[in-house]
C-alpha cells in the first residue's frame, strides 16, 4: 500500500477509536487519566467496520519506535537473533473465531478479498488465490473458504515468513496445533487455543538450519 494511502487509513481509524470512545480530539489529553476499559468502547467500534471499509488490514502490528527501530521480521532476516533457538507456529482452523457474518474482523467475502489485494498492489493474484481456496479441502474441513484464508493470511503467514527468516542463523521449529477438545468442538469454532494448551501439540513442519 502507498506510504500516503496508508497514512491515511491509519488517521481514519483513529478518528473511529476516538469517536466509539465517546470523545472528541479534545479529550485526548485524558489518556493520562481514564480507566482503560473506556478505551474498549473505541477498540470494539473499529473492530465493527473496520473490514467493510478496509478488508484485509490487521489491528495488532508492532509501532516503529525508539525502543522496536525496525519490523521484527526485517530485523529477523538480518540476524538480530542470530544463535536463539526458536519454535514458533499457530492452530489448525484459527481463522474461525475471527472470520463471522456480520462485524467480521477478517475478509469474509470474495469482495473483500478481491478489495484487500487491489489496495496491496497484489491485484493480478487474486483469482489464484480464489482458485486455491475454493477448493474443497477448504470449503470442507474449514466450513468457509474464508476461515481457511483467514487462518493462513492472518496466523500462519507471519510466523512461516518468521521461521523461514530465522532458520537461516539458527535451529528453528515450526508447528500447528490440531489438538480440539470438547470446549472447541462443541462451541463450533473448532480451534484449539488456550483451552486447549495441556495437551502435545502436533509437529506439522519443521525447518531447522
Amino acid at each position: 500500500m502507498p506510504h500516503r494511502e496508508c497514512e491515511q487509513m491509519l488517521h481514519t481509524v483513529s478518528m473511529w477509536s476516538i469517536h466509539g470512545t465517546g470523545w472528541t480530539e479534545e479529550d485526548l489529553p485524558l489518556l493520562d487519566t481514564i480507566d482503560l476499559k473506556e478505551l474498549v468502547h473505541g477498540h470494539n467500534f473499529v473492530e465493527g467496520i473496520l473490514q467493510y471499509v478496509f478488508p484485509g488490514t490487521l489491528e495488532c502490528c508492532p509501532v516503529i519506535d525508539d525502543l522496536l527501530p525496525e519490523r521484527p521480521l526485517e530485523a529477523l532476516a538480518k540476524g538480530a537473533s542470530e544463535g536463539v533457538r526458536l519454535i514458533i507456529g499457530t492452530n489448525k482452523h484459527e481463522g474461525s473465531m475471527f472470520v463471522r457474518p456480520e462485524g467480521t474482523v477478517f475478509p469474509n467475502s470474495w469482495t473483500m478479498i478481491r478489495e484487500m489485494f487491489r489496495r496491496q498492489g497484489h491485484g493480478d493474484a487474486y483469482e489464484k488465490v480464489k482458485e486455491y481456496y475454493s477448493r474443497p479441502i477448504h470449503t470442507e474441513e474449514y466450513m468457509t473458504p474464508f476461515i481457511s484464508f483467514g487462518g493462513d493470511y492472518a496466523f500462519q503467514m507471519p510466523p512461516t515468513k518468521a521461521a523461514i527468516a530465522h532458520s537461516r542463523y539458527a535451529d528453528t521449529r515450526m508447528f500447528r496445533y490440531e489438538y480440539l477438545s470438547g470446549g472447541g468442538i462443541s462451541s463450533g469454532l473448532m480451534v484449539g487455543h488456550g483451552m486447549e494448551l495441556p495437551k502435545r501439540p502436533v509437529m506439522n513442519a519443521l525447518w531447522s538450519r
